[in-house]
């Protein structure tokens, strides 16, 4: 298996960068809020490794050392686990931004069976409470605009873009949704260049947009507009489980 050296350093060296190493010391490199969307990691040690934060939609992990590696607050979207991937130890994290992943080929995205597939694979087992369903939509919503390393995705986008994709069981609705969005500032519904957009707020508003998508703080305006939206008892209406 190639070590996590040899990888950091061809991947420097693919973007530009010169690396210089010496056999006796290991390259101490940050994996943590890195785009990796599609990366394809192939028989490579990545034990120990932490990949928090980071995107890892449409990766690949094929015949890997991820022993005690650390996804805690990563993305993944349709991210592939095939072959034999050592995972003893590692560290799945409370899985609030994970949409699906591909086991085997096979395509997954209820969070219950992600969960438990996670469990089995590392060991580690929780008891996890339920996150809101309504939190996670208005995540989804939020990340029509916002990458899941919290760089801008867009300014503006028209309402049926917006209502497009998921809805997550037991959420508000999408339209009630984005009306509630609208309703507490951080989108603003008008004329934009002569056609009917919701465009993305500013300033603090949207620091409080970035937080959420990218690491899942819930801020006091967030957490107002959630309990406003969701319906379910007793639901503490957060996005963690």
């Amino acid at each position: 298996m190639e070590n996590l050296q040899s990888l950091v350093q061809g991947y420097f060296e693919s973007a530009g960068f010169r690396v210089e190493a010496q056999e006796e010391y290991l390259i101490a490199v940050n994996m943590e809020d890195r785009n990796l969307a599609a990366v394809r990691f192939k028989e490579r040690d990545l034990s120990g490794t932490s990949f928090r934060r980071s995107d890892l939609s449409y990766a690949a992990f094929i015949d890997c050392d991820l022993r005690n590696a650390c996804f805690d607050g990563a993305f993944f979207n349709r991210t592939r686990f095939e072959g034999e991937n050592q995972m003893e130890g590692a560290e799945a994290g409370n899985l609030n931004r994970v949409q699906s992943i591909c086991i085997g080929g096979q395509f997954e995205d209820s969070p219950d069976k992600i969960r438990a597939w996670f469990e089995e694979s590392t060991g580690i087992h929780k008891t996890p409470g339920d996150p809101c369903p309504t939190a996670r939509q208005i995540w989804y919503l939020f990340r029509k605009y916002i990458t899941p390393l919290g760089e801008p995705r867009r300014d503006e986008l028209d309402r049926r873009g917006l209502l497009a994709g998921k809805h997550f069981a037991g959420s508000a609705q999408k339209e009630e949704c984005v009306n509630g969005v609208v309703r507490h500032g951080y989108l603003t519904s008008g004329q934009f260049r002569d056609r009917d957009r919701l465009r993305r707020s500013e300033g603090d508003k949207y620091a409080e947009m970035v937080a959420f998508v990218h690491k899942g703080d819930i801020s006091d305006g967030i957490g107002h507009l959630i309990a406003e939206l969701c319906s379910s008892r007793g639901c503490t209406h957060q996005l963690d489980s």
